[in-house]
């Protein structure tokens, strides 16, 4: 009766154990037919040696089984689609594995899948989350350009092993029409860099427009690539450049249409956000989705323009260890949330700075302020009426180890305030000296 099996899966409920489980011999000896087999809830350290007989199996679930290690027999499941490992605790793939040309989706811990040899062969693969490049040939970035069928998300690792660029451009990148997440990663704290090198490298490594998010990563080239220069990514929603030390300017980022969060980190030798950020902008609006803007550790940026005709649509900036920035440009009055945090950031008093920049802030409905005491002398400066009146619309004010909190900042600005939040300011003494309403509407403190 069991000859004409096609489906076998064990069920048990997510709040028991996994079962203890004996299939009888007679299921085992009539798998012959089997497309579906789902053994994730059982409570198992093998696989069936009967599995070998599963010539037509399209599915195989083992996850979060107690199996450590994979027959090598597994490799004559032509036809297997499927194959769902996470949560197992193997520590390495059957070198068989690279026959299963049918595959399409392959889960499994990111550190098993970097093991895999001669991954090209997979050439139906869906999903690679993590590739490392090695210098040998059975893992070098050449092997991805057998993989058109990637989709979502991919993070190559290692690419300073990429012996000569040409084998970048061979990765076909630019081909790959599902991805809609990409990590470029190379190794950190490296020495005698070659910078014409890098640049070529990544060049040759364009995306698909249909890429949604792009992170670059301790690349050490000097000037961005000609496809980041241009309008190319026109559906990049995200963009994450971090420990990029030798990049000296931004690419023109802001003629980008669909970007809505730009993160810089750790790019040491970017020394100002200047004009050619915004792009040729004669031809288009600058920066026209930007949301969220992220400057962090940027430790030599001195200087952040704009002439206030951009960034519309900016909600929220988040300024942290930026200690040699002195001002901040006009803020759009868009913009809900301001975070500035870990001695970054810093604003000189009333009488060398000019007041613009805070006195455009008036829709901030949130503000974090974290280790800037600086910052804060600023505020309990003499004011004037305008800038009183310029965080009418602050809702919720958190205030992280400063060395003091003035008496100006809350007693004047906060009457509308709905969370306070202080912490680590030791020196504060007192809230209020003559207005006992400035706290109407608190509600949590």
């Amino acid at each position: 009766p069991y000859m004409n099996l096609r489906t076998l899966i064990f069920f048990t409920s997510r709040m028991v154990a996994p079962i203890n489980i004996s299939i009888p011999q007679v299921v085992l000896d009539n798998l012959q037919s089997l497309r579906v087999l789902d053994l994730s809830p059982c409570k198992i350290d093998r696989l069936p040696d009967s599995i070998r007989q599963c010539v037509h199996l399209r599915y195989l679930n083992i996850s979060s089984t107690a199996i450590n290690m994979l027959p090598e027999y597994l490799g004559k499941l032509y036809h297997l689609q499927v194959l769902n490992l996470s949560g197992c605790r193997l520590e390495k793939l059957p070198s068989s594995i690279n026959n299963l040309v049918s595959l399409r989706h392959l889960t499994a811990a990111n550190q098993i899948l970097s093991t895999i040899t001669d991954i090209g062969s997979l050439r139906y693969l869906q999903r690679l989350p993590i590739f490392k490049v090695t210098s040998e040939e059975t893992n070098s970035i050449i092997q991805l350009g057998y993989l058109q069928e990637l989709r979502g998300s991919l993070h190559i690792r290692n690419l300073e092993n990429i012996d000569a660029p040409d084998e970048a451009k061979e990765a076909m990148l630019c081909k790959k029409v599902n991805l809609t997440m990409l990590q470029l990663m190379w190794a950190p704290a490296r020495d005698l860099v070659n910078s014409d090198k890098e640049a070529e490298v990544l060049e040759y490594l364009q995306p698909h427009p249909n890429l949604k998010r792009l992170d670059i990563i301790g690349w050490m080239g000097v000037k961005a690539p000609s496809w980041l220069e241009s309008k190319w990514l026109i559906n990049l929603e995200l963009i994450f450049l971090s420990g990029c030390n030798a990049w000296e300017q931004l690419p023109p980022l802001g003629q980008l249409p669909s970007v809505r969060t730009i993160w810089l980190q750790r790019l040491k030798t970017v020394r100002q956000i200047g004009l050619e950020v915004y792009g040729n902008r004669s031809s288009h609006v600058a920066f026209q989705s930007l949301e969220e803007l992220v400057l962090d550790d940027m430790q030599e940026l001195n200087e952040w323009s704009w002439t206030g005709q951009e960034m519309m649509n900016l909600r929220n900036i988040v300024i942290k260890d930026c200690q040699k920035l002195k001002e901040l440009p006009p803020l759009p009055p868009s913009l809900t949330e301001l975070t500035i945090a870990k001695k970054g950031f810093w604003v000189p008093y009333h009488h060398d700075v000019k007041m613009t920049q805070l006195t455009t802030v008036t829709t901030v409905s949130s503000l974090c302020i974290f280790n800037c005491p600086k910052l804060l002398a600023r505020f309990s400066s003499p004011v004037t009426n305008g800038v009183v009146a310029s965080f009418q619309s602050l809702r919720s004010l958190i205030v992280d180890h400063m060395r003091i909190l003035t008496c100006p900042l809350l007693r004047e600005r906060l009457e509308h305030i709905e969370n306070l939040d202080i912490q680590d300011c030791s020196e504060i003494t007192t809230f209020t000296a003559d207005n006992e309403d400035v706290f109407l509407h608190l509600r949590s403190l």
